[in-house]
């Protein structure tokens, strides 16, 4: 499975095989291609969703 976020936002994609997610910017194909856990990804989602991606900065 892959998905990319439409052409309005930054163009992440992801792949999922068994065990591993696949991440890349496909706006950038040759930048950093990380993976996870797929409990880590999922985790990543639910704060990204909760948080809206803003992270209060550390005073």
């Amino acid at each position: 499975m892959s998905r990319r976020t439409d052409e309005t936002r930054a163009g992440q994609e992801h792949v999922t095989v068994p065990g591993v997610v696949h991440v890349r910017d496909s706006k950038d194909k040759s930048g950093p291609q990380p993976a996870f856990e797929p409990d880590a990804w999922k985790a990543f989602g639910g704060f990204a969703r909760a948080t809206r991606g803003y992270i209060q900065p550390d005073e």
